[in-house]
C-alpha cells in the first residue's frame, strides 16, 4: 500500500512539474504596440542586406516567386473552401460541423496567404519593414491604419 501511495504522489509531483514547464512555455508574450510599428533607423534595409549577403539576385528572385506561388495557392484553396459551402447546400450534404470546419480552414489559409504575401512584400521592398508598413501599403487608402501616439 505504501508503494502505491509513493507511486501516486511521485507521479503527481512529476505531472505537476511537467505542467508548470508546459504552462510557462505556452504562455503568450505580452503584446507591444512598438513591435507592430517598430522599424530600424534605415527601415530594415541593412538587416535585409545582411541576411541576403550570400545570395545572388537570381536566388532572391526565386525566393520571391516561391512566396508569391505560396500566396496564390493558399488564396485559391481558401476560396475553394468558401465555394464548397454553397455546393454543400446545393447537393444536400449540409452539416454544421463541416460548415464550421470549412470556414475555420478558409480563415487559417487566408492567414497563411497573408504571411506569404508579407514575405513577398519584404523581398520586393528590399527591407524588413514592420507589419504596419505592409498593411499601409497593401490596404486600400480608405482603410489605412491611423497611428495614435
Amino acid at each position: 500500500m505504501h508503494q502505491l501511495a509513493f507511486i501516486v504522489t511521485s507521479g503527481f509531483s512529476v505531472g505537476m512539474a511537467a505542467w508548470d514547464i508546459i504552462a510557462s512555455t505556452m504562455r503568450p508574450k505580452r503584446y507591444s504596440r512598438d513591435r507592430f510599428f517598430k522599424t530600424d533607423e534605415d527601415g530594415g534595409i541593412s538587416r535585409f542586406k545582411a541576411q541576403t549577403s550570400g545570395m545572388s539576385q537570381k536566388e532572391i528572385d526565386d525566393d520571391a516567386r516561391a512566396w508569391l506561388r505560396e500566396r496564390t495557392v493558399y488564396t485559391i484553396i481558401a476560396f475553394l473552401c468558401l465555394a464548397a459551402i454553397p455546393a454543400m447546400f446545393a447537393f444536400g450534404i449540409f452539416s454544421i460541423f463541416t460548415l464550421i470546419a470549412l470556414i475555420v480552414l478558409a480563415l487559417l489559409l487566408a492567414a497563411k496567404a497573408m504571411k506569404a504575401d508579407f514575405a513577398y512584400w519584404q523581398i520586393r521592398q528590399g527591407r524588413f519593414g514592420p507589419f504596419a508598413d505592409y498593411l499601409q501599403h497593401r490596404l486600400p487608402y480608405d482603410m489605412q491604419i491611423i497611428r495614435k501616439d
